[in-house]
């Protein structure tokens, strides 16, 4: 049982991940593909605060950061999404 899951494993996803676990949620993110197309990028030039960073060893960074804060990361598809309970 997951106190909160997240539906991508991009910059936004992986962010996520990383408060959610400084604020002890138990976390799981889902991504169909590692780091969405940041990883892909090459060389980003636009991140706040960096100047210039890999896209593919920022995502791995963030990754890292996030399972040192407790998140799971899976790499698969999400296809449906439904509600059971309250």
């Amino acid at each position: 049982m997951y106190d909160l899951i997240i539906i991508g494993s991009g910059v936004s996803g992986l962010s996520s991940a990383i408060y959610a676990g400084r604020y002890n949620l138990k976390t799981l993110v889902i991504g169909k593909e590692f780091g969405g197309e940041t990883a892909k990028a090459g060389i980003i030039w636009n991140y706040p605060g960096i100047e210039k960073a890999d896209g593919y060893e920022m995502i791995k960074t963030m990754v890292s950061q996030a399972e040192s804060h407790g998140a799971e990361i899976k790499e698969e598809t999400v296809i449906n999404i439904e509600k059971k309970s309250d």
